[in-house]
């Protein structure tokens, strides 16, 4: 009889985009990194986060804060959910980059010395590529290992910056103490025979 009928059906896709950043993406280890979430979804809500931050530990904020204790490189990967169940995905990898510090260490010889003796400063500091040392007295260098001659008597901050190629140096002091010369000691003498100059020794 030519009769018919026909209806209009609108299906709208929820469309649902993982996406996340930082202000920083690297730092001297500990760092600690604020995440925060640019997820969209273009009707509905996201309702779940799950950060996966590349080192074994995990987050379910939606602005996870976390902090980097091992120096290394990490991958970062948020997973977000819709109110309606969609899921979706992004992974960045080699995202952040944790730095190793310098450690500064070294050792005086002699610990204890007089003026115009030179002191030895032997370094063993690690992860580092350059140094800085500071004598106390206005005096500097920046060798792995020198040695310093010191004129006057006193108290002296010996310090030293061990620097590396990330910018996470350490600092370390020592204090040395420089007297005036103590004794002079002879280390011959004459006697003589009409019973003088019979005695050798010293007083200090």
């Amino acid at each position: 009889n030519g009769c018919f009928e026909y209806d209009t059906v609108v299906v709208t896709d929820q469309v649902i985009d993982a996406s996340f950043s930082t202000l920083d993406t690297s730092g001297c280890v500990p760092v600690t990194i604020n995440f925060t979430d640019l997820s969209i979804v273009n009707f509905g809500a996201i309702v779940q986060w799950g950060w996966k931050f590349g080192d074994g530990s995990f987050s379910a904020i939606q602005n996870p804060v976390k902090t980097y204790t091992t120096p290394g490189t990490y991958s970062v990967e948020l997973e977000v959910t819709s109110s309606l169940g969609c899921k979706d995905d992004t992974v960045i990898i080699g995202f952040i980059d944790v730095y190793p510090f310098a450690v500064a260490e070294f050792d005086i010889t002699p610990a204890f010395t007089n003026t115009r003796e030179l002191v030895t400063l032997s370094n063993f500091s690690t992860n580092a590529l350059s140094f800085k040392w500071y004598f106390g007295d206005g005096d500097s260098s920046i060798l792995a290992g020198p040695t310093h001659e010191y004129l006057e008597e006193g108290l002296y901050e010996i310090t030293l910056i061990a620097m590396n190629a990330f910018g996470c140096n350490d600092t370390i002091i020592k204090i040395i103490e420089i007297k005036d010369e103590l004794y002079f000691i002879a280390n011959s003498f004459t006697p003589y025979p009409e019973g003088k100059n019979q005695v050798w020794g010293f007083v200090g």
